[in-house]
């Protein structure tokens, strides 16, 4: 599988969000348009693939393959459109110690980096093992 970029995905728990660095993936860009009876709307989005046996940078400073970030899931994220997404290896840690300070990180990481927010993931483990990833839908 082709893998030519890395992200950095922040997955929701329950004071804020922890962060999980994948060096490994495929992101792809697209840029679309539909027209509906009410005019234009937007179809635009991007989708990321991490294959199976790529390692994932975890918070605990430990590398583990990437079917341990969405194990046992049917589906995923747990709270859709929670979890979010950047783009390359980002550095940005959330302050979880209170709701506030969450809430603070979260408004400065939006300042200051490309967010995107994952809207789906699909586990494609059927096939040759190879070629078994995890599909994200981003907006």
């Amino acid at each position: 599988m082709l893998t030519e970029s890395s992200c950095t995905l922040y997955l929701r728990n329950g004071e804020g969000f922890e962060r999980y660095v994948v060096p490994a993936c495929h992101w792809q860009e697209s840029a679309a348009a539909s027209v509906n009876k009410s005019g234009m709307q937007d179809g635009g989005g991007i989708v990321v693939y991490i294959p199976k046996t790529a390692m994932v940078l975890f918070p605990d400073g430990r590398l583990y393959p990437s079917s341990k970030l969405f194990p046992n899931q049917d589906i995923s994220p747990k709270k859709p459109a929670q979890d979010m997404i950047v783009k390359g290896e980002c550095d940005f840690i959330f302050d979880n110690s209170t709701p506030q300070a969450a809430s603070e990180s979260l408004r400065e990481m939006n300042n200051r980096f490309e967010v995107h927010t994952v809207m789906r993931v699909d586990r494609l483990l059927y096939g040759s093992e190879s070629m078994q990833h995890y599909k994200l839908s981003v907006r």
